[in-house]
């Protein structure tokens, strides 16, 4: 799954690298078409296609359309910051995208194909997005640490500055049944303040 999300990142197109660059465009696009054909009917030069009245049109997309997109941009940038897995990018993202396209134009033109295609799509769309932030949630893995050990410490204090060193020493693991060890040397500057010791830099090094 890692590797086919590599390729595919690598292969598409650039818009379609990221959840927040179609989503994010069509909020934005979509919520200034949407409020001019609002004004363009409130002003009674056209009668808009949709079951709904003008306001309760224009309110259900800058709900369900602009803000739905928006959420749903935030949503596919920010799970992949969560999980540590890579973005959902390409075709499943380009689906995601054209379900949220095509329920805007189910309800927008509601009059002639109903309510039920509109509510459908509308619906799918974030049942979609639950189930992707699930199903990505439940497969990242974090590291799980069997044993953590720190050893050899030592304390050089000089005025209000302090060095601290130390030997870390653990066994770690993501839950698939193989544990990694880990030995690092540690070295810490503190600066001692009126309010207590402060941490000034860390550096860790493979022993």
């Amino acid at each position: 799954m890692l590797a086919l999300r590599k390729r595919r990142m690598a292969a598409t197109h650039p818009f379609l690298r990221g959840g927040f660059r179609p989503f994010f465009f069509g909020a934005a696009t979509w919520g200034l078409i949407a409020l001019i054909l609002w004004l363009c009917s409130f002003a009674g030069q056209f009668q808009l296609p949709t079951q709904f009245d003008p306001v309760a049109w224009h309110r259900h997309e800058m709900l369900f359309g602009f803000v739905g997109a928006a959420v749903s941009g935030f949503l596919l940038t920010a799970i992949p910051n969560w999980t540590g897995r890579l973005p959902i990018a390409g075709k499943p993202l380009l689906a995601l995208f054209g379900l949220w396209a095509a329920a805007r134009l189910a309800v927008f033109f509601s009059s002639r194909t109903g309510l039920w295609p509109a509510a459908i799509l509308d619906v799918g769309l974030f049942v979609s997005l639950a189930a992707l932030a699930a199903r990505e949630v439940i497969a990242s893995k974090k590291t799980v640490y069997k044993s953590i050990e720190l050893s050899k410490q030592t304390v050089s204090v000089a005025g209000n500055n302090a060095i601290v060193r130390h030997a870390w020493e653990s066994e770690s693991g993501t839950g698939d049944g193989k544990w990694n060890v880990s030995k690092i040397g540690v070295l810490q500057v503190w600066q001692k303040e009126p309010s207590g010791w402060k941490l000034l830099a860390r550096q860790a090094f493979k022993v």
